[in-house]
């Protein structure tokens, strides 16, 4: 379970993509997504995560060129 918290400019859209590939270089591929409105919290349960993973964060609207503040927050592990 990951958790993003968006705290600012008030009513930015931003768009969290977590994606995923093995270690031979192949391409990225989408593990999951989800759009978040700030002020929020949101969470995104991903799993079968490959080798190597990033996060993409995209400011979707909202923000008349502020700056978009993004914190991805410790992950919880969830037995399976």
């Amino acid at each position: 379970m990951l958790a993003f918290e968006v705290t600012g400019p008030q009513c930015a859209e931003v768009l969290v993509a977590v994606e995923h590939r093995d270690g031979t270089g192949s391409p990225w591929s989408c593990a999951g997504s989800l759009t978040a409105l700030a002020p929020a919290l949101a969470e995104l349960m991903v799993s079968a995560l490959k080798d190597e993973a990033r996060l993409r964060f995209d400011v979707v609207r909202g923000t008349d060129g502020a700056l978009v503040e993004v914190r991805a927050l410790p992950p919880r592990w969830i037995p399976s």
